[in-house]
């Protein structure tokens, strides 16, 4: 499942609201949290795999940048270092804690870097800093579930 990074300041923190949790990324940090898979062996093998986030805000106004980092490995191979990345900026919804989602499509793990069988450390993190002109958003994202969505064969 997913989880704050625990070691590393910065880190997203565990909330709730209503009978959600939510791994809250707040403003002016860069926050993150972790996942893990597997490749499925039915994937098809040359489509990315989409990751869609569903989260809301505790403000009405502004953009939130979402990235995704990944290592893909097989058993033995080494866990350190990246594969890929991906960004995607959204306008939070107007209305305050409304669940959104960004999309299928817009969150991409390339098809390019995974093999079947492999197992994915998936990266997920808000860069909210003064130095990230494209996260506007004064306030929370609360990360509630994601979606790995594939093709199959």
């Amino acid at each position: 499942g997913m989880s704050p990074s625990e070691l590393a300041p910065g880190s997203a923190i565990l909330g709730s609201l209503g009978n959600f949790a939510y791994l809250i990324f707040v403003d002016t940090v860069l926050d993150d949290c972790f996942y893990s898979f597997t490749v499925p062996n039915d994937w098809d093998g040359v489509t990315d795999i989409e990751v869609v986030l569903y989260w809301a805000s505790n403000v009405n106004v502004g953009n939130v940048e979402w990235y995704i980092a990944w290592r893909s490995v097989t058993t033995g191979g080494l866990v350190t270092g990246t594969d890929g990345t991906d960004s995607f900026i959204q306008a939070v919804p107007g209305t305050v804690f409304t669940l959104t989602s960004t999309g299928y499509g817009n969150l991409n793990i390339a098809a390019g870097t995974l093999t079947h069988g492999d197992h994915i450390g998936l990266r997920i993190y808000r860069d909210a800093r003064a130095t990230n002109p494209n996260d506007t958003a004064a306030g929370s994202a609360g990360l509630a579930h994601l979606h790995i969505r594939y093709r199959r064969w």
